[in-house]
C-alpha cells in the first residue's frame, strides 16, 4: 500500500535515545493528528498547542494585526456556532441521491447521468446539471445471472480488468462516488460465501494503484454478503453480516478504515426523507469507530416496509411535498436508489426509470434547485459538509471596523481534530455584519478572494460570506467514453 493509505492508520515507529524522556515522547504522540497523520503546526493550532512568539511574530507581519489579535485568531475560542449558517448560502436543504448500481450495464449508467449530470440535448429533453455520483463494485460473485454487470474486476479475479477503465473514468470525473462494498457476493446458496479477506486486502491494493480512495461504503445484498457490517445483531436479519468481527475469516473494516472510508451505509432503511443532521457514530465490534448514515428507502406498509427505492417508484420519493419538507425543516435527505436498475431500454416510457412521472419529479427536484432552496450535491459531498458544517472551530476578531475569521480546525468526534483541506470547507457559510470588510482565514492564511463569496441577507436577515462551494460541471463525459 501507498503511503497515503498508511496515514492515519498507524502510528509511526520512532526509535529514540533511551536518555529521552518519557514526557518527551507523549508530547510527540499527543502532537500528531490520528485523522491525517500530520503533525499539527503553528500555524494550525490545537487547543493543546503553543502558540509561540515567533509565530505570531510572522502572522502579524504578514496579517498586518497586533500581535494580540493574531493569538487571539489562532488560539481563541470564540467560536459561535449560531454564527454558522446550516447550509451554503442561499440554499435550506441538502439532497443526494445515492445510486447502488445492481444490475447496472454502462449503458444504463451513461443514459441516466447523461439526463442527470449535464445540460446537453438527451431523449428525455436538456438535461438537468445536477451533482449526482453513482457507486461501484470491485468484484462480480453472484450465481444469480450471468447477465453482464459492471465490476472492475472481471469476476473474482484481481488480476483481471473487466470495466476498469470505464470506472476509473467516471470516479475522476465525478460520477461515481461510492463503494457498493467490495462486490456482489449473492448466492443462490445458504452459506455459500465466496467473499474473503484476500479479495479485501487485493482489492484495496488495487484501487491504491488505480487512486482510487472512496470515502463512502454501502452495504450490498443478501444473507452471503458476510462482508457487509455495522448492524450485527443475533436476533435480527443482519446477524449474518462479519466484516467488523476480527474472529471472523470474513473481517475487513480494519483495512476498509486504512484505506480512507469513513460514512458507512449499514443496511438499515429508513422512512424519514429528511434529518436535522444525516449521521450517527458507530463503534464496530472491533471497536473501530466510523459514521454512519441513514438513507431513505421506503414507506411503512402494516407491519413492513414498501420499498421505494427501485427506478419505477422515482416519483413517489421525490414527491412536491417531500421536497418542501427539507426547505421547510431545513433538513438534509439522502435517497436511496438503484437508477440503473432495469433502465438500459431508454425508449420505454411505461414503466422503469424514464415514465413520465419520474422525468417530471427529476425536473422538479432541479427547480428545487436552481431556485436555491435544495442543493443537489453527491453523496460524499454532502456527507463531508455535514461534518464541517457542525464541527468547525474558528475564532473570530474586529479590528478598524473589519472582521477576521480564523477557520482553525474540524473537530470531528469519531476521526479527530484535523487542519481541514479546502474541498472540505466548501460552503461553509458564516454571518457577519459587513462580508465587504470581512477576512476569511484558514490556520491564519487569508483564503484568496476567488474562494469567497459576499451574500445579501437571507431570510433571517442577515448577511453572511461563504467559502465557494464547487463550480458546477455539466460536461457530457458520456462521449468521450
Amino acid at each position: 500500500m501507498s503511503q497515503k493509505r498508511l496515514n492515519g492508520s498507524r502510528w509511526h515507529l520512532v526509535i529514540l535515545p533511551f536518555a529521552l524522556s518519557l514526557t518527551l515522547i507523549l508530547a510527540y504522540l499527543a502532537a500528531l493528528n490520528p485523522a491525517s497523520g500530520k503533525i499539527l503546526s503553528p500555524g494550525s493550532p490545537s487547543p493543546e498547542s503553543v502558540i509561540t512568539s515567533s509565530a505570531v511574530a510572522e502572522w502579524s507581519a504578514i496579517l498586518g494585526l497586533p500581535p494580540e489579535i493574531c493569538r487571539q485568531l489562532a488560539a481563541g475560542t470564540t467560536s459561535a456556532p449560531a454564527n454558522v449558517r446550516k447550509f451554503p448560502f442561499p440554499y435550506r436543504a441538502m439532497l443526494a441521491i445515492s445510486s447502488d448500481l445492481d444490475e447496472c450495464t454502462p449503458t444504463a449508467f451513461l443514459n441516466y447521468h447523461r439526463f442527470l449530470n449535464t445540460t446537453a440535448t438527451t431523449p428525455f429533453g436538456p438535461g438537468l446539471g445536477l451533482d449526482v455520483a453513482d457507486s461501484f463494485w470491485l468484484y462480480n460473485g453472484t450465481d444469480y445471472s450471468q447477465d453482464p454487470v459492471t465490476s472492475y474486476c472481471r469476476g473474482l479475479d484481481p488480476t483481471q480488468r473487466q470495466d476498469a477503465d470505464f470506472i476509473e473514468r467516471y470516479w475522476q470525473c465525478g460520477w461515481i462516488d461510492s463503494l457498493h462494498t467490495f462486490g456482489n457476493f449473492s448466492r443462490r446458496t445458504p452459506g455459500d460465501f465466496v467473499f474473503t479477506r484476500a479479495l479485501a486486502e487485493q482489492g484495496w491494493a488495487v484501487l491504491d494503484q488505480a487512486q482510487i480512495y472512496p470515502k463512502i461504503w454501502v452495504d450490498h445484498g443478501t444473507e452471503t454478503n458476510v462482508q457487509n457490517c455495522g448492524s450485527y445483531s443475533l436476533f435480527t436479519s443482519s446477524r449474518y453480516q462479519r466484516g467488523d468481527d476480527p474472529r471472523s475469516p470474513f473481517y475487513h473494516i480494519d483495512l476498509t478504515l486504512a484505506a480512507g472510508v469513513k460514512f458507512f451505509w449499514h443496511s438499515r432503511h429508513s422512512t424519514a426523507f429528511g434529518q436535522a443532521f444525516p449521521l450517527s457514530p458507530i463503534k464496530f465490534r472491533d471497536g473501530r469507530k466510523a459514521w454512519t448514515f441513514d438513507r431513505y428507502t421506503g414507506e411503512p406498509a402494516g407491519s413492513g416496509h414498501n420499498w421505494t427505492w427501485v427506478p419505477s417508484k422515482l416519483s413517489s420519493q421525490l414527491t412536491a411535498d417531500h421536497l418542501q419538507s427539507l426547505v421547510d425543516n431545513q433538513h438534509y435527505s439522502l435517497v436511496a436508489q438503484h437508477l440503473g436498475q432495469n433502465s438500459s431500454d431508454y425508449e420505454n416510457r411505461t414503466s422503469g426509470l424514464y415514465t413520465e412521472e419520474n422525468l417530471s419529479a427529476l425536473r422538479r427536484l432541479a427547480d428545487y434547485q436552481y431556485r436555491g432552496e435544495i442543493l443537489v450535491a453527491r453523496t460524499s459531498r454532502l456527507l463531508t459538509y455535514a461534518v464541517s458544517q457542525k464541527y468547525v472551530r474558528y475564532a473570530t476578531a474586529s479590528h478598524l471596523g473589519h472582521t477576521y475569521i480564523n477557520i482553525q480546525a474540524i473537530d470531528d468526534p469519531v476521526f479527530g481534530s484535523y487542519v481541514p483541506p479546502l474541498d472540505e470547507l466548501r460552503g461553509l457559510t458564516f454571518y457577519c455584519p459587513d462580508p465587504a470588510a470581512t477576512t476569511l482565514l484558514v490556520s491564519m492564511t487569508a483564503l484568496a478572494p476567488s474562494e469567497i463569496t459576499l451574500n445579501p441577507p437571507d431570510e433571517s436577515g442577515r448577511p453572511s460570506l461563504s467559502v465557494r462551494w464547487f463550480d458546477p460541471d455539466t460536461t457530457d463525459y458520456s462521449t468521450e467514453y
